[in-house]
């Protein structure tokens, strides 16, 4: 959250950000962003999360009633950006794109056939912007198999999850596609609670509609929408390999946060927030996440499945919809495993030691 604020620290081309947020995340939000001196334009506080789509609406009415055709930038603060350089660049088009009443979004060039990413199919150069085309069509998480044919066919593009539009266009389209959501967001914000710089919204307004994503409201039914390709060395932070990917890694390839110790521990991500220091020997390629209330450990490239798992903790169960899982419980701490059933956990109240086949020799690190 801190980088992406800073991304937009130059004020010649960014106005001061507003933030809408969970209300329960309102103090952590302040103190991110007072610990590096950014302030804000205004902090949004949504009763319960509804989904992008309203989220912005709340910003665009915000920004319109000061100028209707502000250019708005929806940035998501979990995404890890190397370039910025390209990132200022493709926001100059994207704002051309905005002023022109187009609906944009970036598009990243994939690398790999990444099942985890929406896709984006390019369309015709816009005729008028150059780096700018039309937005052919919004792609759902692919198989394998069809990731793969996305790649070769050249024309793909990760869907990035930002966007920019001016306030006007944007609540023009949602007004047509989905008046329900903007006529309770236009009762949930001045409905709402004000202190100072900080609006917490009216929540029976705001809880009248469904869940809905700013792609499915909008992007995908829109003529308006245009795509720019850009390689920011992006990376959407959605799971724990993709931490490991943009971390800084030691002489092995981990990536180690918190109090551990590590022996004959290769590739891994290993985090740890519990304070109980963990220990990890003897194991490649994996994923081991230390907390006060349970231990996660998977394989690296299947930690994304954690997500299929979420209803199922707090008590074991044999029937789970992951494949090799297992959640058990163990003096009141869960173990989560994807895969790595040969891989041995115990927890004490001052250490918990993880320990796989490679050796038991534990270094302080």
């Amino acid at each position: 959250m801190q980088a992406t604020a800073l991304r937009f620290g130059d004020r010649a081309l960014f106005t001061p950000p507003v933030i809408v947020t969970n209300a329960e995340l309102e103090t952590a939000v302040a103190d991110q962003l007072a610990e590096i001196g950014v302030e804000m334009d205004a902090l949004i506080l949504e009763p319960t999360p509804r989904g992008t789509a309203p989220a912005a609406a709340i910003a665009a009415l915000m920004l319109a009633n000061n100028d209707a055709d502000a250019v708005v930038a929806i940035l998501p603060s979990d995404h890890a950006i190397s370039d910025d350089l390209a990132f200022t660049a493709a926001m100059k088009t994207a704002a051309k794109a905005a002023k022109a009443g187009a609906l944009a979004t970036f598009g990243i060039p994939p690398s790999a056939p990444e099942t985890g990413y929406g896709y984006i199919r390019q369309g015709r150069a816009h005729s008028e912007i150059d780096d700018c085309f039309h937005l052919d069509a919004f792609v759902e998480k692919p198989d394998r198999e069809t990731a793969t044919r996305y790649l070769a066919a050249g024309d793909y593009l990760w869907n990035s999850g930002m966007f920019v539009f001016s306030a006007r266009s944007y609540l023009r389209e949602l007004e047509r596609l989905e008046p329900a959501i903007l006529d309770a967001c236009r009762s949930a914000l001045p409905g709402g609670v004000r202190r100072g710089g900080t609006i917490d919204l009216d929540r029976q307004s705001f809880e009248a509609f469904p869940t809905h994503s700013i792609d499915r409201a909008v992007m995908e039914r829109t003529s308006a929408a245009v795509v720019i390709p850009v390689d920011l060395g992006w990376s959407d932070i959605g799971a724990w390999a993709a931490v490991w990917e943009i971390g800084e890694k030691d002489g092995l390839a981990n990536v180690v946060f918190g109090e551990v110790a590590l022996a004959n521990v290769e590739k891994c991500l290993i985090y740890n927030e519990s304070s109980s220091c963990l220990e990890v020997t003897g194991v490649v390629s994996l994923v081991v996440v230390s907390t006060a209330a349970a231990v996660f450990i998977a394989e690296r490239a299947r930690s994304a499945d954690v997500g299929a798992l979420v209803t199922y903790l707090g008590a074991e169960s044999a029937d789970l919809p992951v494949a090799d899982a297992s959640v058990q419980v163990s003096g009141g701490i869960q173990i989560v495993r994807i895969g790595c059933q040969d891989v041995q956990v115990v927890t004490t109240p001052e250490t918990v030691r993880v320990s796989g086949g490679k050796g038991d020799s534990v270094a302080r690190d």
